[in-house]
């Protein structure tokens, strides 16, 4: 194997610990419970999907969400976009030097918190922010997965236009956005479509 790779994970980056039903299971007992178990965010290492670079831009974003407020996604979206931009670059493995560019960036809300958003990082605080990211996260079935006023799930990965039709689909105004001209015909048309593909597997 290359040196960067381990026994539980694939060139692509994928972890061969990392398995959807487990993860469903885990929610169950420790996500959509009043009452959860007592070890179900440690002790123990985090299993993320794709491995630990992946764990390390987590654990980043979630500095940010803490750095800005777990209420104030509008600045954090920015920064989420870049960093996201910049997973797969060849010239920006380093997750810090990666962050410290994404905060640098013209208009980022984090240009004078650089210093809190590596002292998390880098310390105590991180873990503590990616464990409450965990515990802020719904059981989805897959990603990316987006609620539209607290609804059932949209798969939007299968479509372009799905987060746009269902919000469409839930507004209550007296008269249509001219945004969602055709949108709902368009989502008809896909699930229709989708429905007879699925029927001729």
């Amino acid at each position: 194997l290359p040196p960067f790779l381990s026994l539980s994970q694939t060139a692509s980056g994928y972890n061969l610990n990392y398995n959807a039903d487990t993860r469903h299971c885990w929610a169950n007992s420790c996500i959509n419970t009043a009452d959860p178990m007592d070890d179900c965010f440690g002790p123990g290492p985090i299993v993320t999907q794709h491995g630990p670079k992946e764990m390390e831009y987590n654990k980043m974003q979630a500095c940010a969400q803490k750095v800005a407020g777990y209420d104030n996604w509008q600045p954090f979206w920015p920064f989420l976009v870049c960093t996201e931009a910049k997973y797969d670059s060849p010239f920006d493995s380093n997750t810090a030097e990666t962050a410290t560019k994404c905060a640098e960036e013209e208009g980022s809300y984090y240009q004078d918190k650089i210093s809190e958003l590596l002292e998390c990082y880098e310390g105590s605080d991180g873990e503590e922010a990616l464990l409450q990211m965990a515990k802020n996260t719904f059981d989805h079935p897959g990603t990316p997965t987006i609620l539209v006023n607290g609804d059932a799930p949209v798969l939007s990965g299968f479509w372009a236009d799905a987060v746009a039709a269902e919000v469409c689909s839930q507004y209550g105004g007296s008269s249509s956005p001219p945004a969602c001209a055709g949108l709902l015909e368009k989502q008809r048309k896909f699930m229709y479509e989708t429905e007879k593909a699925i029927e001729g597997i």
